[in-house]
């Protein structure tokens, strides 16, 4: 927390060591914004913040290169999304695919209906779709890669919906915004 910007990592080989004294990286200090999610894509690792997403490669620290990434922004939450197409940002008012160059936005279908209401987003990638969930309103955005088309699956009563989406072993995973007796904890799409 004393440190939001910081982009840290363990010995190379032994992961379970943390040297907190050199092993890390400002991102962007000097904007203050924290780093909120990271993916990994082909051989290199994307670390998204609100107003920047980074690109990081190299074999070792001596090695590392930390260069921003011209357009996008991502949510708190689980928002960069690998896919072997290329990575999907999910921003607070967008949705940015990597397009080799820079995040453009590919949201706009859905722009009357998508942003984030709650304290965040999370994303998941299974058979050629990536799937987006709002935590405040359980809404679900759907986006599929093979035709850049849209669909979106909201609840009458977001309590309802789930808190977020996950992909396991093949299957899409939502959480639950309420559990109780009558709720499941988690449900497969």
């Amino acid at each position: 927390d004393a440190n939001p910007t910081y982009l840290r990592w363990s010995e190379l080989g032994d992961p379970a060591t943390w040297t907190t004294t050199t092993n890390y990286q400002p991102l962007g200090q000097e904007d203050g914004e924290p780093l909120e999610d990271a993916c990994t894509w082909e051989r290199g690792m994307f670390v998204g913040k609100r107003n920047s997403i980074w690109y990081v490669t190299g074999y070792g620290p001596d090695t590392f290169g930390f260069n921003i990434v011209p357009g996008g922004g991502v949510a708190p939450g689980r928002t960069l999304v690998s896919t072997p197409r290329g990575v999907i940002a999910i921003g607070r008012e967008r949705v940015y695919a990597f397009t080799g160059g820079g995040f453009e936005p590919i949201s706009r279908p859905i722009e009357t209906s998508y942003g984030m209401t709650g304290t965040y987003m999370t994303g998941a990638y299974i058979d050629n779709r990536v799937y987006i969930c709002d935590q405040g309103s359980g809404t679900i955005w759907s986006y599929d890669l093979d035709s850049n088309a849209w669909a979106t699956e909201s609840y009458l009563v977001a309590a309802d919906g789930p808190a977020g989406v996950y992909s396991r072993y093949g299957y899409l995973i939502g959480g639950t915004k309420v559990g109780g007796t009558d709720a499941n904890t988690s449900s497969l799409f």
